[in-house]
C-alpha cells in the first residue's frame, strides 16, 4: 500500500511540475548500496529512484528506495518528497528545504520524518544544518488492528553535514570526505554519524557519476565507539536537455 502511494505521489509531483513549466531544469537520478551492519545478518543491497526539477530560486525532488537483499521482508523501505527555495546570506546563495520522510521498514512500526534544512556550498566546503521531528508508529498489524495505533515522538532533532572537497566547485571531478547524519532515506540520531568519502566525476555536461564508502559507527560521539556497518554507494544523475 505505501508503495503505491509513495509513487502516486512522485508521479503527481512528476506531472504537476511539468505542468507548471517546460523550462525547468529536469534531472533523475539512481544509485545501488551494497553492505551489511550488525543487524543485517550479511550482505545487503538496495536501489533509489529519484527525479527532480529547478527553476530559478525553486527545487523539488521526489524518491523512494527499495530493498533488493536484506533482514526486512518488504522491498518498498523509503520514500521522500521535498522542496525549496533559494536565498542569499550576505551574498552567499542558501537553499532552504523542507521534506517528508518515509520509512516503511517493517510490518509492524513505520518510521516518519518532517523538517526542514539548509545547505551551501564554499570553494571547497560542502555544509548543511537543519531539524526535523520524528513519529514512530506502530501498524494496524502491530497494533493488533487498534484503531487508534501507539505513536513515539522525537521532537527537534539535529540534522548536520561537513564536507571538504580536494577541487573547487564545478569541477569535472572531485573527491571529498563528509561527516553527517544525513541520507536521503536515513535520519541518525546526531550523536550517531556516518562518515563517507565521495568521488564524483562529470564525462559530459548532463552527467554526473558518483561512487562513495560509508561507515557507519555506533555512538561516535559517546565514549564508546563500536563498529557497526559499511556501505558502498555507486550511481549517477542525468540533467535532461
Amino acid at each position: 500500500m505505501f508503495f503505491r502511494v509513495a509513487l502516486k505521489i512522485s508521479l503527481s509531483c512528476f506531472f504537476v511540475g511539468y505542468a507548471w513549466s517546460l523550462q525547468a531544469q529536469w534531472q533523475g537520478a539512481t544509485y545501488v548500496d551494497l553492505g551489511s551492519h550488525n543487524a543485517s545478518s550479511g550482505m545487503l543491497a538496495r536501489m533509489a529512484l529519484m527525479a527532480g526539477y529547478e527553476k530559478d530560486k525553486y527545487r523539488a525532488a521526489s524518491g523512494i528506495q527499495l530493498d533488493l537483499q536484506g533482514p526486512l521482508d518488504k522491498t518498498f523501505t523509503g520514500f521522500f518528497v521535498q522542496g525549496g527555495y533559494q536565498v542569499n546570506i550576505k551574498q552567499q546563495p542558501v537553499w532552504l528545504d523542507g521534506f517528508f520522510r518515509l520509512n516503511p521498514f517493517s510490518d509492524l512500526v513505520h518510521e516518519t520524518n518532517w523538517g526542514a534544512v539548509a545547505s551551501t556550498r564554499g570553494v571547497h566546503m560542502r555544509y548543511r544544518l537543519g531539524m526535523h521531528f520524528r513519529t514512530y508508529k506502530l501498524s494496524r498489524k502491530g497494533a493488533d488492528n487498534q484503531p487508534n495505533p501507539a505513536k513515539v515522538h522525537e521532537n527537534a532533532n539535529l540534522m548536520y553535514l561537513l564536507g571538504y572537497y580536494l577541487k573547487p566547485q564545478g569541477h569535472s571531478w572531485n573527491v571529498g570526505l563528509n561527516v553527517t547524519n544525513i541520507d536521503y532515506y536515513l535520519l541518525n540520531q546526531s550523536t550517531n554519524p556516518l562518515f563517507y568519502l565521495q568521488g564524483e566525476y562529470q564525462p559530459t555536461e548532463r552527467l554526473n557519476l558518483f561512487a562513495e564508502a560509508w561507515y557507519k559507527s555506533a555512538g561516535a560521539f559517546n565514549i564508546s565507539v563500536n563498529y557497526f556497518g559499511f556501505l558502498f554507494r555507486t550511481g549517477l544523475i542525468w540533467k535532461l536537455p
